[in-house]
């Protein structure tokens, strides 16, 4: 009992709390608020091409005419070895040569030439 009783004595003599400044009112309401003061853009400047290489239309207006895909010329591609190809290669170059391997140990387990003499 005397422990809560300290507690709520002390309780009293508290200091309360300093009053908070009142929360703003949203964003929204700062945009409504500054709305009246605001200056309208002025709208962007039309820009043809930007100043870069005239685009197809551009050119189509320009006059210049359009040749047929079977007129065009293309430069021979010349055709490196795709990975495909070359991993093939590889692989059966790698093939022959375990499989020669193969063979030579064969024919050397089939010698009697071992250096053992049975003949104890």
């Amino acid at each position: 009992p005397s422990f809560l009783a300290g507690i709520a004595g002390g309780a009293a003599t508290l200091k309360k709390a300093p009053a908070r400044p009142a929360p703003p009112q949203g964003l929204l309401a700062g945009i409504k608020g500054g709305a009246a003061t605001l200056k309208k853009a002025p709208p962007p400047a039309p820009t043809r091409g930007g100043g870069l290489a005239p685009t197809l239309c551009d050119q189509l207006r320009g006059g210049v005419t359009l040749r047929h895909a079977s007129q065009r010329k293309l430069k021979p591609v010349q055709k490196q070895g795709d990975l495909m190809s070359e991993i093939a290669a590889k692989l059966a170059e790698r093939r022959g040569r375990i499989a020669a391997m193969q063979r030579h140990e064969s024919d050397s387990d089939d010698d009697d030439d071992s250096g053992w003499d049975d003949s104890d």
